[in-house]
């Protein structure tokens, strides 16, 4: 029996959560990057011919709409396609999450990691995550909502909302006044959405693990966040600090290097321009590497999180040991 099927899983305190997603995220990291990769191109490539499509079809319909049903109908078809492509991308986003939670279960559970089955269970799953993109597309609307309602409530006797938009172009809104009306509409809004988004951070595990629906998925996500919302938050919210923090211990290297090579390009180099293209290639590859590297571990923190609630509220780890206990003895 190996090392890790030997572990029996149990519930983890905030500390033990976070060593957690550190030691999957080392067993799995060149499967993640390498899923990760597969699902961001095909979907990349799906998405950009849905894009294309949509597009045609706006430019079309938009003609027809305004010819028949004027200004009124021309925005509200504006407002369904700007919906239906944002609605694209949250699908997009979740596919790309879904693969890191299968890898992350494997992982997790001591299973061998299978990179296409994680790969085929994703694509397999893909109507229940679309179905939970659309139902979080409609939950955020009550927060647009209320943002454009206080924009318009802080700005509406200025020019940019009762002149000419296209020759404003907004400038009236960059004053002293209005920047911080901006940011005191900002912070608020902004805690609202992350506490908000908080109750439905366990959604998409729950719609390809659970085979949740729509706001199925959601509901399920509050039940197993009901009594631990506020240690959750903070565990994500320290974890988000965290990976900001290396994000850009990283980035500030790579900007200091930078800033190395520009000053001996100024100072010995003959070639200034060849030493400055080879400055700005290395940052760009150093953000590059970053990003690959730090992008499965937002989806890996979402998927223990869920398995650690699973554990707590509806007993997963005695099924798991159960399934241990099968898979060693060759039942």
């Amino acid at each position: 029996m190996s090392e890790v099927s030997r572990k029996r899983p149990s519930y983890m305190n905030a500390a033990e959560v976070l060593d957690k997603v550190f030691d999957v995220y080392r067993r799995s990291l060149l499967y993640q990057i390498g899923l990760n990769f597969c699902v961001y191109t095909i979907g990349f490539a799906a998405l950009y011919v849905i894009l294309i499509g949509v597009v045609i079809t706006g430019l079309f319909a938009g003609t027809a709409v305004s010819l028949t049903a004027g200004v009124s109908g021309t925005v509200i078809l504006g407002v369904i396609g700007a919906a239906i492509l944002i609605w694209l991308f949250i699908i997009y986003a979740n596919l790309c999450a879904a693969a890191c939670g299968f890898l992350s279960w494997q992982s997790y559970s001591g299973r061998p990691i299978d990179f296409s089955a994680a790969l085929k269970n994703t694509f397999k799953s893909f109507g229940r995550i679309a179905a939970l993109s659309l139902a979080e597309l409609a939950a955020g609307i009550p927060l647009a909502l209320l943002l454009c309602a206080a924009l318009f409530a802080a700005f509406a006797d200025q020019v940019a909302f009762i002149g000419d938009w296209t020759n404003e172009l907004f400038y009236s809104l960059f004053t002293f006044r209005n920047l911080l009306l901006l940011f005191a509409i900002a912070i608020p809004v902004s805690l609202l959405g992350v506490i908000a988004y908080n109750y439905c951070a366990l959604a998409l595990p729950a719609a390809v693990f659970d085979r949740k629906y729509f706001f199925e998925a959601i509901i399920s996500s509050y039940r197993l966040m009901k009594g631990d919302f506020w240690r959750i938050l903070g565990i994500r919210v320290v974890f988000a600090g965290a990976v900001t923090l290396i994000n850009y211990s990283l980035s500030s290297l790579s900007s200091a290097l930078l800033g190395t090579l520009t000053a001996l390009s100024d100072s010995f180099s003959p070639n200034q321009f060849g030493l400055m293209t080879i400055g700005v290639v290395v940052q760009y590859a150093v953000s590059f590497i970053t990003g690959v590297l730090l992008m499965p571990l937002s989806s890996i923190l979402t998927s223990i999180l869920f398995f650690n609630q699973k554990i707590k509220k509806e007993s997963l780890d005695l099924a798991m040991r159960l399934e241990i206990l099968e898979r060693t003895n060759g039942l």
